[in-house]
């Protein structure tokens, strides 16, 4: 007999609906799951563009910043080698001024411009005869006698106006019966912390009034010398023209 659909065992029919069914639940999954798989894959894929994006635009920044780094670096480096430069000039040239200063025939003072004294050569105490000033004689003006503190006090405002003082004479503060005579010059700087500073340079000129003094009494000497022969040869004209 031909084949008849509903020949088939009713338990046999339900079990091939039921099959059929699973089947077509299980392809469904199948297929949703394949979809979403590939949507997955598509995002990651997007995701990892968008990462490999990132990466490179960090990379070239870090290479960037790197390279900046570097030049910076550089640079810094050449600060610190001119730096340590002039560093090693300037001590040098302090050093050197400051072996002039200590090894010179002058006294050398660093003041401001009122004349309070900052620094002041250690041959002070050989040359003026006393010790260096203290705390209550940190005055410039204060080292000369009480009769020329005015010409030493003109000297800062000489030098606060036109930047130099010339050549100014005085007598030491402290003396008994001889004084010493100093001659000193001025002028103005800017210290390294931006500030007016004077530099004055004082020299002992003692021997040089008293060579002075002794060239103005032989003057004087020679002048009395020629006015007592200018008269006795008046009074010997005189006499001779009495005698005949």
């Amino acid at each position: 007999k031909p084949f008849s659909f509903y020949s088939i065992d009713k338990n046999m029919f339900w079990f091939i609906i039921v099959l059929a069914t699973i089947l077509a639940i299980l392809s469904s999954f199948l297929v949703v799951s394949v979809l979403q798989r590939r949507a997955a894959e598509k995002e990651l894929l997007l995701v990892n563009r968008k990462l490999e994006n990132i990466i490179n635009e960090l990379e070239s920044i870090v290479e960037r910043r790197t390279g900046e780094l570097l030049e910076t670096n550089k640079s810094l480096k050449q600060q610190i080698a001119g730096r340590e430069k002039i560093e090693k000039e300037l001590l040098a040239s302090e050093t050197k001024y400051r072996m002039l200063a200590e090894n010179a025939f002058d006294v050398i003072f660093e003041t401001d411009l009122s004349g309070l004294i900052i620094y002041v050569s250690p041959n002070f105490k050989e040359i003026f005869k006393c010790p260096i000033p203290g705390q209550l004689e940190k005055n410039y003006e204060a080292l000369a006698y009480e009769g020329d503190r005015q010409a030493v006090k003109n000297i800062f405002e000489t030098i606060a106006r036109l930047g130099y003082a010339n050549e100014v004479i005085f007598r030491n503060a402290a003396f008994d019966s001889v004084p010493l005579w100093f001659e000193s010059s001025g002028k103005a700087f800017t210290a390294s912390n931006g500030q007016t500073h004077v530099v004055i340079v004082t020299r002992d000129i003692t021997e040089r009034k008293k060579i002075e003094e002794e060239m103005v009494k032989n003057a004087k000497l020679e002048s009395l010398g020629l006015l007592a022969g200018g008269i006795a040869h008046d009074f010997n004209n005189v006499l001779m023209g009495i005698i005949g």
